[in-house]
């Protein structure tokens, strides 16, 4: 029993060790993100993890550490880890080159951090990681209709009348596609926001970059590969990071992961025999994500005749386009080779695609009784 114990504690304290060194490295990412100027101001800190059961994080300015909270470190994903350690940085920064010693702890200084870290000034908490029916504010009279005639559209989607599901998913695409459209016309400020929407990992297989694109051309949203810490790993490796209004980042985040889930249980059911490698899961896989543009293509041209409205649709987003440049200034392009792939297991894959349907789920949970997906996320106004 004491050997079971040990090892059990060893191994957490193995994780915990990877956890603080994934800490340092993504620290390190946003140091060198900065201006020289920044830089010269900002020393490495300390970093601790605590046993708050309220406070997420914090910055503690004559240790120079971050403390960041062992159940959130231990039970929320790498993408709210990294959200709660870039609040703690903008503490830092606000503390180190704003010298915000006598404002409010979330003062102009805090703010301005914020800003230069294109993140959200909200207090961190441990519930933000939980499974919560907060509901963001909306802009606008307008656009809490839409969102609320979105969300029965969804609903309507999960319909066993086949008919009326694809209907309704076309439905909903449209009114949210001329909402973008009205927006752009408008020229109206619109605010944004970043998620990581998949875990780090050292390699990523051939189909999720297809579904990345996928959701950046038909859901107002744009994605990039970046560097983010592998826990596991104990290295950098990357993942996927999605950037546009929080309503479509949230939209957008759910379609990714109920693709996702449509083709794990496809899969099974297809491979039920294990007569394919997992090689040609992946073929299978990119099959359904394309027979699915397919479907999302014919379907915008079907309801946007008009070419003048099709371009408006399809045009990316200025003020996106402006955040995103500011975001990363730096960005390169990376071509892969691709492998032997099997026509047939990806034509299979496309008939399936073509069927696919994204429906109510939006509110929906996982077996171990989480959301998909916050609440809000159903009232994303998304293509």
């Amino acid at each position: 029993m004491t050997t079971g114990i040990s090892a059990n504690a060893a191994i957490r304290q193995q994780l915990e060790n990877n956890i603080l060194k994934g800490l340092v490295a993504e620290w390190q990412l946003v140091w060198e993100s900065l201006p020289c100027s920044y830089q010269a101001k900002l020393k490495q800190p300390f970093f601790a993890l605590h046993t708050s059961r309220r406070r997420a994080g914090f910055w503690v300015a004559a240790e120079n550490k971050i403390s960041l909270s062992r159940r959130l470190v231990l039970n929320c994903s790498w993408g709210k880890v990294r959200d709660v350690l870039h609040h703690e940085i903008a503490h830092q920064i606000a503390d180190r080159v704003g010298n915000a010693a006598h404002e409010p702890p979330h003062g102009p200084a805090f703010r301005k951090a914020c800003r230069r870290l294109h993140i959200s000034p909200r207090a961190s908490l441990i519930r933000d990681c939980e499974d919560h029916d907060e509901i963001p504010p909306v802009a606008d009279d307008e656009h809490s209709r839409i969102v609320a005639r979105v969300k029965k559209l969804f609903a309507l989607a999960g319909s066993r009348n086949r008919h009326e599901a694809e209907a309704a998913m076309q439905k909903a695409h449209q009114l949210v596609a001329k909402h973008h459209i009205e927006l752009i016309e408008v020229h109206q400020q619109r605010d944004f926001t970043s998620s990581l929407i998949t875990q780090p990992a050292l390699r990523h297989t051939r189909d999720r970059y297809h579904l990345a694109k996928l959701i950046q051309d038909f859901y107002f949203i744009q994605g990039i590969w970046i560097s983010a810490f592998v826990v596991g790993k104990g290295k950098l490796g990357r993942a996927l990071e999605i950037s546009g209004t929080p309503q479509n980042v949230a939209l957008a985040g759910y379609v990714f992961d109920f693709i996702s889930g449509y083709i794990e249980r496809q899969w099974r059911r297809y491979n039920r025999d294990g007569e394919h490698s997992r090689h040609r899961k992946t073929d299978f896989a990119v099959g359904i994500i394309e027979g699915f543009r397919q479907k999302l293509k014919d379907s915008r041209t079907r309801l946007f005749a008009d070419k003048k409205q099709r371009a408006l649709v399809t045009q990316p987003d200025p003020q996106l386009c402006r955040y995103m440049r500011h975001k990363h200034p730096y960005v390169s392009n990376i071509k892969r080779r691709g492998g032997h792939h099997d026509p047939d297991v990806i034509n299979d894959g496309v008939t399936l695609g073509r069927k696919l349907v994204i429906a109510k789920g939006l509110t929906e949970r996982r077996r171990n009784g989480k959301r998909l997906i916050a609440p809000f996320p159903c009232a994303a106004s998304k293509d």
